[in-house]
């Protein structure tokens, strides 16, 4: 499941909230089939984070979400969208590949 992909979290994260936004992710992916291409799972990591965060996927600069800023720190609730795009982008690509290949 895609959901199986967020799982061990990255070494190092971008902001405070984006551990938070990773374990949503991964228990919003719980029960979804991982997407046959990387496009696809971009699709879907856009919607979910969208989804999540009420902001939109488009950007560089970090956003706030309210729902993470209890979890307390300098930038407690802060989500950087580079994070997202670069490195969390590689790391859940470079797992769905070496899952399919396993499968196969």
């Amino acid at each position: 499941m895609l959901g199986d992909l967020f799982d061990p979290g990255p070494a190092a994260y971008g902001l405070r909230g984006d551990m938070h936004l990773w374990t949503d992710l991964a228990r919003r992916f719980a029960d979804v089939p991982i997407p046959p291409d990387a496009a696809s799972l971009r699709q879907a990591l856009r919607a979910g984070f969208e989804d999540l965060t009420g902001h939109a996927w488009n950007g560089d600069g970090p956003i706030v979400v309210a729902a993470y800023v209890p979890f307390g720190g300098m930038s407690a609730g802060h989500i950087d969208r580079r994070f997202w795009h670069g490195r969390a982008m590689e790391l859940l690509e470079d797992r769905r590949v070496a899952r399919m290949r396993n499968k196969g």
